[in-house]
Parts: C-alpha cells; sequence; structure tokens
C-alpha cells in the first residue's frame, strides 16, 4: 500500500475518508501498513462556559451591592460618631470604649468595601450619609452648652439603634454566601455594642 501524502491543514482528512484533529496524528510505516497512534485526548477542544445571568441573577447583585452600601455608609457613620463621642467626653473609660468602637467600624467598613470590588464595584466610595453629619453637629451643639456623658451617650445609643436596625435587615436580604458571613459577624458585634452603650445610658441617667 502506497504511502498518502496528506497536506496540513486544521482539520486533516485521511485516504480513508474520516478526520483527524488538528494535531496531526503519528504515521508508523510497518509492513507496508500505516499504523496511527494518536492520544483520544490531544484531539479533545476545550470546552467553553458560558454563563447567562437572567434578570433574577442581576437583581439579586444589585441587591447585594445596595444592602453593602447602606452597611459601608452605617459603618462610617459610626467610625466619626464614636470620634466624635470620644472627643467630647472626660472620661477615660468612656474615651477608650468610643475608640475601640469608631476603630472597629472603620475596619468593618474595610472588609465590606473588599467584598464591592469582588462583586465589581472597585471604584465605588461610600461616605457617611448627610443626616448623621447633622446629628453630630446637633450633639456638638448641646455638648458646647453643658451637656454632659449622658447626651453624649443618648446621642450614641441612637446610632446604635440605626446600626443595629441597617444589620437586621441585611440579615434577611439575599447577599453572597461569603458576604452574609460576614455581617453576620458584624452584626453580632453592633448588638453587643448596642446593648452596652444602653447600659451606659441607663447608668449615666440614673446619676444625675
Amino acid at each position: 500500500m502506497d504511502a498518502v501524502h496528506l497536506r496540513y491543514r486544521r482539520d486533516h482528512v485521511s485516504a480513508f475518508g474520516f478526520t483527524f484533529c488538528h494535531r496531526f496524528p503519528r504515521l508508523i510505516l510497518e509492513h507496508d501498513h500505516f499504523f496511527f497512534q494518536t492520544a483520544m485526548q490531544n484531539c479533545a477542544k476545550p470546552q467553553v462556559r458560558i454563563r447567562i445571568q437572567g434578570p433574577e441573577a442581576i437583581m439579586d447583585e444589585n441587591n447585594a451591592i445596595s444592602v453593602i452600601e447602606n452597611l459601608i455608609e452605617t459603618c462610617k457613620d459610626g467610625q466619626k460618631g464614636y470620634q466624635d463621642a470620644a472627643a467630647h467626653t472626660k472620661r477615660s473609660d468612656l474615651k477608650s470604649f468610643f475608640n475601640e468602637q469608631s476603630l472597629e467600624r472603620a475596619r468593618f467598613a474595610g472588609e465590606l468595601e473588599a467584598e464591592l470590588v469582588r462583586l465589581g464595584k472597585p471604584d465605588k466610595k461610600v461616605s457617611g450619609s448627610a443626616s448623621a453629619a447633622m446629628h453630630r453637629a446637633w450633639i456638638d451643639t448641646k455638648v458646647a452648652l453643658g451637656g454632659g456623658d449622658k447626651t453624649i451617650l443618648e446621642s450614641v445609643e441612637a446610632g446604635e439603634d440605626n446600626a443595629k436596625e441597617t444589620y437586621e435587615k441585611a440579615l434577611v436580604s439575599t447577599l453572597p454566601g461569603n458576604v452574609m458571613e460576614i455581617v453576620r459577624r458584624q452584626a453580632e458585634s453592633v448588638r453587643r455594642a448596642h446593648d452596652t452603650v444602653r447600659s451606659l445610658r441607663d447608668a449615666a441617667k440614673a446619676a444625675a
């Protein structure tokens, strides 16, 4: 049997009528017969997976981004609120507690901002809310007019009421699994801080 010369093409057609893959098979001449050796895995074409998002998936992602943005705003409000409270109080124990909480809320905001990046929002910058800024200015005025630690703690408690509510809403929303784990952990810390502030406020009220 004469050898058959095949021109190189992406798909090679043999004299026997079947197609070889784009990697040319190894030909071995033995006793005037061709024996073809080719690894089938070499002929396997790469599989392309196409992910098509439906309206529901897009809505879930947009909702997750909105929830995370609200949490970041709340954390930054808490960060600034605690920082402001620490600057006004004269009690060392309160100052230490407020500063610790301010740093923690800043860390929480950073964790959530990292999740925004993973969801494709790397340039999204979220700041504190205008209402929280106005509330801090109002407290500054009250403290300047003679309000003491009770006034400061009442202000912080109001902020923590809002933070607790925001996290509770986030916990019943649709979030990716890894984000929900972060939110649960942060929510527990916010709840503990809320309860501590309430106890401190009650003690300050009783001492007044």
